[in-house]
């Protein structure tokens, strides 16, 4: 099992941020692996909701089933899910005011990787590594796109 935990600032209000997050039809805006998002909800609103994604790892894509098992709207929402043969997330995503134009953006993740042969091929092409880097990317994105959307919407760019 690992851990993984990240954060970033994001020069938004926390109710921009959270609107990002809760409309999971957008993750593949900002998840350089994720190729499609199925299933969905409009929102995500409550515990038990699901959806599909596509990933596109060491060029193959896989399908992950993820469901809701806690939410606190505008806060945190935690979500668990599969992917591939075997491999098991619990992605949790939080929301923190900084004050009334910035914001925190937390990301943990904690995964099991299958046993055995599998487990053991995971281990050998790098998967902790490569959701590390998913993880800083995902986070990087979010802020460049809510703060690109300021940029334009001011007429400044940063």
């Amino acid at each position: 099992m690992g851990t993984i935990e990240r954060s970033i600032e994001v020069e938004r209000p926390a109710s921009d941020v959270w609107a990002m997050l809760e409309d999971v039809s957008q993750i593949s805006s900002y998840s350089p692996s994720t190729v499609a998002v199925t299933e969905a909800p409009e929102r995500l609103t409550a515990a038990g909701q699901q959806f599909r994604q596509t990933v596109m790892v060491l060029g193959r894509r896989f399908e992950s089933r993820w469901t809701v098992t806690d939410i606190r709207p505008g806060r945190r929402v935690a979500l668990e899910g599969t992917i591939g043969v075997g491999a098991r997330y619990c992605l949790v995503e939080e929301v923190e005011p900084l004050g009334p134009e910035r914001s925190r953006f937390s990301v943990q993740i904690t995964f099991t990787m299958p046993l055995g042969v599998l487990g053991r091929i995971a281990d050998a092409l790098g998967a902790q590594r490569r959701a590390q880097r998913e993880a800083e990317e995902v986070l990087t994105n979010v802020k460049a796109r809510l703060e690109g959307e300021n940029a334009t919407a001011s007429g400044t760019q940063r």
